[in-house]
């Protein structure tokens, strides 16, 4: 897929064909769907189905919170996804259970200093992932936040260049391109929200955003 925007985007918590086909024209890298059986905003593997054979573009990644390696397997089989995301309970030996589908793994922080004692983890899974989601955003972490704490910021930076991260975090839109100059992530994830977050409340306001990376020609 040709690049159009100055980042690679991530759109989380997919649930329907309108938002797929959007994100798909804007030029995102990743469509993410929740897929764990009675997850929050989980989507039926025949709506999943039936969203992929109308979009092409970007990749299909499913997300497994609580589904063990066998039956993540079996929905990359059945489903043909292209990447998976798992999360805090997926362990390194679950992970090398997986088929040969790329993986990305969600790492919630808690709070900035969390970035402290992080590097041991980017180390050890760094050998079975494809990528890690660092979502700042579950807490309500702001950029704002990270910047007052340069050591940390500084810290995430020095992540970025080590490891394929993507960012999760609550910022408004124009503050994207600053993260992108100032740490130059692999990408950023973009959830619902309430109006401090980046996340789908409108069209009109992910226009603003897209708007925004669009490389111009």
């Amino acid at each position: 897929m040709q690049d159009i925007l100055k980042t690679r985007i991530k759109a989380s918590q997919i649930t329907n064909l309108t938002d797929a086909r959007y994100f798909a024209a804007r030029g995102v890298s990743w469509l993410g769907f929740q897929l764990d059986a009675g997850g929050e905003g989980q989507v039926s593997p025949q709506m999943f189905s039936a969203i992929k054979e109308w979009v092409e573009g970007p990749f299909f990644v499913g997300y497994f919170g609580a589904s063990t390696a066998a039956e993540i397997n079996e929905s990359v089989d059945i489903l043909k996804l292209d990447m998976i995301q798992v999360g805090l309970f997926s362990g390194l030996d679950d992970l090398k259970q997986i088929k040969t589908v790329p993986i990305i793994k969600e790492i919630v922080i808690q709070e900035p200093s969390d970035l402290s004692h992080l590097a041991q983890e980017l180390e050890i899974y760094n050998e079975v992932v494809d990528s890690f989601l660092l979502d700042f955003g579950k807490n309500g972490i702001t950029w704002e936040v990270l910047q007052a704490q340069p050591e940390m910021a500084d810290l995430l930076a020095q992540f970025c260049k080590d490891f394929r991260i993507i960012l999760s975090i609550v910022s408004k839109p124009e503050q994207i391109v600053e993260i992108i100059d100032k740490i130059n992530p692999l990408g950023f994830n973009f959830v619902g929200g309430d109006e401090e977050k980046v996340g789908f409340k409108s069209f009109e306001d992910l226009d603003e955003i897209f708007d925004l990376l669009e490389i111009e020609e």
